[in-house]
């Protein structure tokens, strides 16, 4: 949710975020938000957002939340898709979870946050980019609604 859909300091979602969700959702698409934040924080934004499924105080990158969607719904995990903005939280657990991932760029950065995730994950970062396998960059809506017609 925060530096993905929000920045840390936005407590409601915008237009275009529940745009997003609502495009996601007439695509047939289960939207499910997974926070590592508190319950206010996460509910308040998801009734906002009209979000039906969430969840907070995950956890990421421990697995033990992902428990409950297994049991709740009947997705199959190589249908599924995690987005989120954090190598180290949001990426592992999706690997964990052998679930297939979407790194975004984050929206803000913060000062509070933890210093040594974030230069650990600015060495991961730098090694992929090096070995080509993952770039950091800015895409224009044209080069993205071509393709990615859900945005």
């Amino acid at each position: 949710m925060d530096n993905t859909l929000i920045s840390f300091g936005e407590r409601l979602p915008s237009i275009d975020v529940v745009n997003f969700i609502n495009n996601v959702k007439k695509m047939g698409i289960e939207f499910v938000l997974f926070s590592n934040n508190i319950k206010s924080r996460v509910e308040n934004f998801a009734k906002k957002a009209g979000i039906d499924n969430y969840f907070w105080d995950c956890r990421k990158p421990l697995i033990g939340k992902m428990k409950i969607i297994d049991n709740l719904f009947n997705f199959n995990r190589d249908e599924m898709i995690f987005i989120g903005d954090q190598l180290i939280t949001d990426i592992f657990f999706a690997n964990r979870c052998h679930i297939k991932s979407i790194l975004v760029t984050p929206l803000k950065r913060s000062e509070d946050e933890n210093k040594f995730i974030k230069f650990l994950e600015n060495k991961i970062l730098k090694k992929l980019e090096q070995k080509n396998i993952i770039h950091e960059g800015f895409y224009t809506d044209s080069e993205l609604t071509e393709s990615y017609e859900i945005l």
